[in-house]
């Protein structure tokens, strides 16, 4: 679904707003509004550039299937109709588009502690502490409530998993990877194929958890570079690569 750029909220980010890359976006805070963040398509791994570089079976499909905010757009979208009790809680809450001086954006919930930190990833929680007691119960938690909402999801990955610590408990949300990858989507399977479905996703879960904390306790997680850790403030030179921009041409345009 095309969303017209004259209809959208303007938000003016900077690049003191940045706090997360991944492959293809990036994240931003929202000046003002805490509880809320802006993913944004990186100028290098732009939809018309993903597509380009496709197989060519895969370039007779729809500009907006290589546009990983479009699909997070209608994703949420369904999983809201879906599963109405998990959004704000166990997923993000979708708050539409807006448009920013990096391009058009998707206006999501953004997941912080009490003490109004951005939550940490599963990842980066295990890099520095391990699997603690708190984190047990938190995955305990989760897994018993996502059995209850039954959310679609692709692989349940721990960089697209973040810790909401409360004061008195801790919380995972997902922030990524959510729909489904099968030919069926989840929703319109029976319920006993999609309760299978939902406990392969934990069983991977589980096994991705025991074999990171392995690598932790080894080590090798930080050493083959599968986690960044946040130990110092991001320079605007880092942020603008991230964004896919050339930091020697645009450094002095935010």
């Amino acid at each position: 679904m095309r969303i017209a750029q004259d209809s959208m909220q303007t938000i003016d980010l900077s690049l003191d707003d940045f706090f997360a890359a991944g492959g293809n976006r990036c994240c931003f805070t929202v000046p003002e509004k805490t509880n809320l963040c802006v993913k944004v398509n990186r100028v290098d791994r732009s939809p018309a550039f993903k597509k380009a570089k496709a197989p060519i079976y895969k370039r007779l499909r729809s500009l907006d299937a290589f546009d990983e905010n479009q699909e997070e757009y209608r994703v949420l979208g369904a999983l809201e109709t879906f599963a109405p009790e998990a959004a704000g809680r166990l997923i993000p809450k979708c708050h539409g588009w807006v448009n920013t001086p990096f391009g058009s954006g998707l206006l999501l919930t953004l997941f912080r502690n009490a003490d109004g930190n951005v939550s940490d990833t599963v990842e980066m929680e295990m890099v520095r502490n391990g699997v603690t007691a708190e984190l047990k119960r938190a995955v305990a938690l989760f897994k018993e409530e996502w059995r209850e909402v039954a959310v679609p999801s692709r692989q349940l990955l721990l960089h697209n998993i973040v810790i909401n610590k409360d004061k008195n408990h801790w919380r995972l949300a997902v922030i990524d990877g959510l729909g489904s990858g099968e030919a069926l989507p989840l929703g319109k399977l029976l319920p006993s194929m999609r309760r299978r479905q939902i406990e392969r996703r934990l069983d991977q879960f589980d096994k991705r958890l025991e074999d990171f904390n392995n690598l932790c306790a080894k080590g090798l997680a930080v050493d083959k570079g599968w986690v960044r850790q946040r130990t110092e403030p991001l320079d605007n030179a880092f942020k603008l690569k991230a964004l896919g921009l050339d930091p020697d041409v645009a450094v002095g345009k935010w």
